[in-house]
Protein backbone atom coordinates (compact mmCIF):
# COMPACT_ATOMS: atom_id res chain seq x y z
CA UNK A 1 0.00 0.00 0.00
CA UNK A 2 2.79 2.17 0.88
CA UNK A 3 4.50 1.94 -2.69
CA UNK A 4 1.16 2.52 -4.40
CA UNK A 5 0.84 5.96 -2.76
CA UNK A 6 4.49 6.78 -3.52
CA UNK A 7 3.64 6.08 -6.96
CA UNK A 8 0.61 7.89 -6.86
CA UNK A 9 2.43 11.02 -4.96
CA UNK A 10 5.30 11.28 -7.82
CA UNK A 11 3.35 10.96 -10.32
CA UNK A 12 1.39 13.90 -9.04
CA UNK A 13 4.37 15.56 -7.94
CA UNK A 14 6.33 15.20 -11.58
CA UNK A 15 2.97 16.51 -13.44
CA UNK A 16 3.33 19.76 -11.05
CA UNK A 17 6.81 20.01 -11.85
CA UNK A 18 6.62 19.52 -15.54
CA UNK A 19 3.33 22.14 -16.02
CA UNK A 20 3.89 24.73 -13.78
CA UNK A 21 3.58 27.34 -16.90
CA UNK A 22 -0.46 25.90 -17.00
CA UNK A 23 -2.81 28.00 -17.92
CA UNK A 24 -6.23 28.84 -17.04
CA UNK A 25 -8.46 25.82 -16.61
CA UNK A 26 -8.02 25.11 -13.00
CA UNK A 27 -11.28 25.60 -10.49
CA UNK A 28 -11.53 25.88 -6.87
CA UNK A 29 -14.80 25.50 -5.01
CA UNK A 30 -16.09 25.49 -1.39
CA UNK A 31 -19.07 24.35 -0.04
CA UNK A 32 -21.57 22.36 2.77
CA UNK A 33 -23.49 19.36 1.99
CA UNK A 34 -25.64 16.77 3.96
CA UNK A 35 -25.04 13.30 4.26
CA UNK A 36 -26.34 10.20 5.65
CA UNK A 37 -24.57 7.12 6.65
CA UNK A 38 -25.69 3.37 7.17
CA UNK A 39 -23.52 1.06 8.56
CA UNK A 40 -24.01 -2.37 9.14
CA UNK A 41 -21.13 -4.37 11.36
CA UNK A 42 -21.07 -8.49 12.57
CA UNK A 43 -18.48 -9.72 14.78
CA UNK A 44 -18.87 -13.44 15.08
CA UNK A 45 -16.74 -15.24 17.82
CA UNK A 46 -14.02 -17.77 16.76
CA UNK A 47 -16.34 -21.23 17.59
CA UNK A 48 -13.53 -22.52 19.98
CA UNK A 49 -13.81 -19.92 22.41
CA UNK A 50 -17.77 -19.05 22.52
CA UNK A 51 -19.73 -20.90 19.97
CA UNK A 52 -23.10 -19.75 17.92
CA UNK A 53 -21.55 -16.56 19.43
CA UNK A 54 -22.08 -12.93 17.42
CA UNK A 55 -22.86 -9.06 17.44
CA UNK A 56 -24.29 -7.35 14.68
CA UNK A 57 -24.31 -3.64 14.97
CA UNK A 58 -26.46 -1.66 12.67
CA UNK A 59 -26.30 2.60 12.52
CA UNK A 60 -28.99 3.61 11.14
CA UNK A 61 -30.03 7.70 9.60
CA UNK A 62 -26.80 9.19 10.82
CA UNK A 63 -26.92 12.39 9.94
CA UNK A 64 -23.99 14.38 9.01
CA UNK A 65 -23.64 17.71 8.37
CA UNK A 66 -20.71 18.87 5.75
CA UNK A 67 -18.12 20.98 5.18
CA UNK A 68 -15.98 20.12 1.59
CA UNK A 69 -13.80 21.92 -1.02
CA UNK A 70 -12.66 20.37 -4.73
CA UNK A 71 -10.05 21.43 -6.73
CA UNK A 72 -10.01 20.33 -10.58
CA UNK A 73 -7.69 21.38 -13.71
CA UNK A 74 -5.76 20.88 -16.48
CA UNK A 75 -1.69 20.62 -15.35
CA UNK A 76 -0.61 21.41 -19.30
CA UNK A 77 -1.94 19.85 -22.10
CA UNK A 78 -2.18 16.14 -21.33
CA UNK A 79 -2.33 15.70 -17.46
CA UNK A 80 -5.64 16.39 -15.36
CA UNK A 81 -6.33 16.49 -11.64
CA UNK A 82 -8.70 15.78 -8.89
CA UNK A 83 -8.50 16.52 -5.18
CA UNK A 84 -11.91 16.70 -3.19
CA UNK A 85 -11.59 16.73 0.62
CA UNK A 86 -14.71 17.32 3.25
CA UNK A 87 -15.32 16.85 6.90
CA UNK A 88 -18.48 16.27 8.70
CA UNK A 89 -20.25 16.67 12.38
CA UNK A 90 -22.84 13.23 13.30
CA UNK A 91 -25.82 15.58 14.37
CA UNK A 92 -27.72 12.46 15.22
CA UNK A 93 -28.80 9.02 14.34
CA UNK A 94 -29.63 5.60 15.70
CA UNK A 95 -27.58 2.32 16.58
CA UNK A 96 -29.40 -1.34 17.04
CA UNK A 97 -27.45 -4.02 18.41
CA UNK A 98 -27.97 -7.68 19.19
CA UNK A 99 -25.71 -9.87 20.61
CA UNK A 100 -25.88 -13.47 20.77
CA UNK A 101 -23.90 -14.84 23.49
CA UNK A 102 -23.34 -18.50 24.50
CA UNK A 103 -22.86 -20.02 27.69
CA UNK A 104 -20.32 -23.04 28.16
CA UNK A 105 -22.32 -26.02 29.84
CA UNK A 106 -19.86 -25.96 32.86
CA UNK A 107 -21.08 -22.68 34.08
CA UNK A 108 -24.39 -23.79 33.63
CA UNK A 109 -26.93 -24.63 36.92
CA UNK A 110 -26.40 -28.39 37.52
CA UNK A 111 -29.20 -30.53 35.59
CA UNK A 112 -29.36 -28.40 32.34
CA UNK A 113 -29.33 -30.87 29.10
CA UNK A 114 -28.05 -28.82 26.47
CA UNK A 115 -24.65 -28.20 26.33
CA UNK A 116 -24.51 -24.27 26.24
CA UNK A 117 -27.54 -21.87 26.29
CA UNK A 118 -27.81 -18.81 24.40
CA UNK A 119 -28.84 -14.94 25.71
CA UNK A 120 -29.81 -12.90 22.83
CA UNK A 121 -29.98 -8.89 24.66
CA UNK A 122 -31.41 -6.35 22.03
CA UNK A 123 -31.01 -2.77 22.60
CA UNK A 124 -31.09 0.46 20.97
CA UNK A 125 -28.38 3.11 21.24
CA UNK A 126 -28.72 6.94 20.39
CA UNK A 127 -25.65 8.13 18.47
CA UNK A 128 -25.39 11.71 19.28
CA UNK A 129 -21.70 12.81 18.69
CA UNK A 130 -17.80 12.94 16.62
CA UNK A 131 -17.32 13.45 12.99
CA UNK A 132 -16.16 11.88 9.11
CA UNK A 133 -13.56 13.17 7.05
CA UNK A 134 -12.79 11.87 3.63
CA UNK A 135 -10.20 12.90 1.33
CA UNK A 136 -9.70 11.74 -2.37
CA UNK A 137 -6.79 12.56 -5.17
CA UNK A 138 -6.57 11.56 -8.24
CA UNK A 139 -4.92 12.12 -12.11
CA UNK A 140 -6.13 11.59 -15.35
CA UNK A 141 -5.01 12.04 -19.17
CA UNK A 142 -8.28 13.24 -21.19
CA UNK A 143 -9.65 11.50 -24.16
CA UNK A 144 -10.41 14.12 -26.90
CA UNK A 145 -13.69 13.11 -28.61
CA UNK A 146 -15.06 14.40 -31.88
CA UNK A 147 -17.53 15.82 -29.81
CA UNK A 148 -16.26 19.17 -28.61
CA UNK A 149 -19.39 19.32 -25.99
CA UNK A 150 -18.21 15.92 -24.50
CA UNK A 151 -14.84 15.14 -22.32
CA UNK A 152 -13.91 11.54 -20.90
CA UNK A 153 -10.91 10.95 -18.38
CA UNK A 154 -9.38 7.63 -16.87
CA UNK A 155 -8.49 8.57 -13.43
CA UNK A 156 -6.10 6.69 -10.62
CA UNK A 157 -6.62 7.88 -7.69
CA UNK A 158 -5.83 7.08 -3.84
CA UNK A 159 -8.53 7.72 -1.00
CA UNK A 160 -8.85 8.26 2.74
CA UNK A 161 -12.13 7.90 4.87
CA UNK A 162 -13.05 7.40 8.19
CA UNK A 163 -15.66 7.38 10.46
CA UNK A 164 -15.94 8.09 14.22
CA UNK A 165 -19.32 7.77 16.12
CA UNK A 166 -20.06 8.23 20.19
CA UNK A 167 -23.17 6.27 21.44
CA UNK A 168 -24.53 6.80 24.77
CA UNK A 169 -28.02 6.23 26.73
CA UNK A 170 -28.68 2.58 26.14
CA UNK A 171 -31.74 1.45 26.19
CA UNK A 172 -33.03 -2.22 26.90
CA UNK A 173 -35.51 -3.22 24.47
CA UNK A 174 -35.86 -7.17 24.71
CA UNK A 175 -33.93 -9.62 26.78
CA UNK A 176 -34.10 -13.43 25.48
CA UNK A 177 -32.89 -16.47 27.39
CA UNK A 178 -33.43 -19.83 27.52
CA UNK A 179 -35.83 -21.47 29.56
CA UNK A 180 -33.23 -22.74 32.04
CA UNK A 181 -32.06 -19.16 33.08
CA UNK A 182 -33.89 -15.55 33.99
CA UNK A 183 -31.15 -12.58 33.51
CA UNK A 184 -31.28 -9.47 34.62
CA UNK A 185 -29.55 -6.72 31.77
CA UNK A 186 -29.57 -3.48 32.78
CA UNK A 187 -27.67 -0.39 32.26
CA UNK A 188 -28.00 2.93 33.82
CA UNK A 189 -28.16 5.31 30.60
CA UNK A 190 -26.45 8.28 32.23
CA UNK A 191 -23.92 5.78 33.26
CA UNK A 192 -20.38 6.37 31.63
CA UNK A 193 -19.51 2.87 31.44
CA UNK A 194 -22.07 2.79 29.09
CA UNK A 195 -20.41 5.17 26.54
CA UNK A 196 -19.11 3.37 23.36
CA UNK A 197 -16.84 4.61 20.92
CA UNK A 198 -16.52 2.84 16.82
CA UNK A 199 -14.03 3.92 14.55
CA UNK A 200 -13.75 2.68 10.90
CA UNK A 201 -11.44 4.00 8.17
CA UNK A 202 -11.07 2.40 4.30
CA UNK A 203 -7.72 3.71 2.69
CA UNK A 204 -6.09 2.23 -0.63
CA UNK A 205 -6.11 3.11 -4.91
CA UNK A 206 -8.66 3.23 -6.81
CA UNK A 207 -9.67 3.68 -10.87
CA UNK A 208 -12.24 5.09 -12.40
CA UNK A 209 -13.30 7.92 -14.73
CA UNK A 210 -14.25 11.37 -15.08
CA UNK A 211 -16.40 12.90 -17.64
CA UNK A 212 -18.15 16.31 -18.30
CA UNK A 213 -20.82 17.52 -20.84
CA UNK A 214 -21.15 21.44 -22.14
CA UNK A 215 -25.37 21.87 -22.18
CA UNK A 216 -24.70 25.76 -22.97
CA UNK A 217 -22.17 28.24 -22.33
CA UNK A 218 -23.31 28.70 -18.21
CA UNK A 219 -24.58 25.45 -17.67
CA UNK A 220 -22.97 22.05 -17.33
CA UNK A 221 -22.93 18.44 -16.11
CA UNK A 222 -20.54 15.76 -14.98
CA UNK A 223 -19.83 12.76 -13.29
CA UNK A 224 -16.75 10.75 -11.36
CA UNK A 225 -16.75 7.17 -10.61
CA UNK A 226 -14.57 5.28 -8.85
CA UNK A 227 -13.64 1.54 -7.87
CA UNK A 228 -11.72 1.21 -4.82
CA UNK A 229 -9.19 -1.54 -3.43
CA UNK A 230 -8.97 -0.72 -0.51
CA UNK A 231 -7.56 -1.37 3.42
CA UNK A 232 -10.09 -1.45 6.05
CA UNK A 233 -9.63 -0.98 9.84
CA UNK A 234 -12.54 -1.25 12.73
CA UNK A 235 -12.71 -0.43 15.91
CA UNK A 236 -14.85 -0.83 19.52
CA UNK A 237 -14.44 0.49 22.56
CA UNK A 238 -18.00 -0.79 24.47
CA UNK A 239 -19.19 -2.71 27.40
CA UNK A 240 -20.86 -6.01 26.13
CA UNK A 241 -19.32 -8.00 28.50
CA UNK A 242 -17.39 -9.75 26.40
CA UNK A 243 -14.09 -8.62 25.91
CA UNK A 244 -12.97 -10.15 22.16
CA UNK A 245 -16.16 -7.53 21.76
CA UNK A 246 -15.30 -4.43 24.02
CA UNK A 247 -11.91 -4.21 22.52
CA UNK A 248 -12.53 -4.76 19.25
CA UNK A 249 -9.68 -4.07 16.73
CA UNK A 250 -9.31 -5.70 13.23
CA UNK A 251 -7.45 -4.60 9.85
CA UNK A 252 -8.74 -6.58 6.97
CA UNK A 253 -8.88 -5.78 2.94
CA UNK A 254 -12.34 -3.85 1.79
CA UNK A 255 -13.70 -2.94 -2.01
CA UNK A 256 -16.31 -0.46 -2.67
CA UNK A 257 -17.30 2.04 -5.44
CA UNK A 258 -18.11 5.90 -5.66
CA UNK A 259 -20.44 7.94 -7.86
CA UNK A 260 -20.99 11.07 -8.28
CA UNK A 261 -22.90 13.16 -10.46
CA UNK A 262 -23.71 17.00 -10.52
CA UNK A 263 -23.79 20.35 -12.41
CA UNK A 264 -22.86 23.55 -12.46
CA UNK A 265 -23.92 27.15 -13.78
CA UNK A 266 -21.75 30.20 -14.60
CA UNK A 267 -23.44 33.24 -12.89
CA UNK A 268 -20.35 35.99 -12.50
CA UNK A 269 -17.36 36.36 -14.59
CA UNK A 270 -15.24 33.37 -13.48
CA UNK A 271 -18.07 32.54 -10.70
CA UNK A 272 -20.10 29.43 -11.05
CA UNK A 273 -22.41 27.44 -9.01
CA UNK A 274 -21.80 23.72 -8.46
CA UNK A 275 -24.62 21.38 -7.60
CA UNK A 276 -24.01 17.40 -6.64
CA UNK A 277 -25.48 14.37 -5.42
CA UNK A 278 -23.04 11.42 -4.12
CA UNK A 279 -23.56 7.58 -3.52
CA UNK A 280 -20.68 5.48 -1.62
CA UNK A 281 -20.55 1.81 -0.95
CA UNK A 282 -17.55 -0.31 1.06
CA UNK A 283 -18.01 -3.42 1.83
CA UNK A 284 -15.86 -6.31 3.78
CA UNK A 285 -16.49 -9.96 3.78
CA UNK A 286 -14.09 -12.30 5.49
CA UNK A 287 -14.97 -15.68 8.35
CA UNK A 288 -15.21 -13.96 11.50
CA UNK A 289 -17.14 -10.89 10.15
CA UNK A 290 -18.90 -8.69 7.50
CA UNK A 291 -19.09 -5.48 7.38
CA UNK A 292 -20.29 -2.61 5.16
CA UNK A 293 -20.88 1.59 4.98
CA UNK A 294 -23.29 3.18 2.38
CA UNK A 295 -23.33 6.58 2.39
CA UNK A 296 -25.77 9.19 0.30
CA UNK A 297 -24.61 12.77 0.02
CA UNK A 298 -26.04 16.39 -1.42
CA UNK A 299 -24.03 19.54 -1.75
CA UNK A 300 -23.90 22.93 -3.04
CA UNK A 301 -21.08 24.85 -3.64
CA UNK A 302 -19.55 28.20 -5.10
CA UNK A 303 -16.76 28.40 -7.26
CA UNK A 304 -13.83 30.35 -8.46
CA UNK A 305 -12.44 29.54 -12.51
CA UNK A 306 -8.61 30.70 -12.66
Amino acid sequence: MKKVFKVLYSLMTTAVLCNTSAEAATSVQFGVGYRSDDIKWRISAPESIQPDSYSKLNFRDVEIFLVEGKVKGMLGDCVYLRATADYGWIEDGTLREKDQLSQNVADLPPGSAAEYTIVTPSVHNDIDDKYVYDFSAGIGYPIHLDCEEFSFTPMLGFSYNTARISVQNRHLIADELSAAQQVTYEVDPASDENHSKYRQTFWGPWIGFDFAYMCQDCWSAYGEFEFHWARARFERNSNVGFEAWDNFERSRNAHGFKIVLGGTYSFCCDWFLDGHIGWQDWRSSKCGGNFKWQSFDIGLDVGYMF
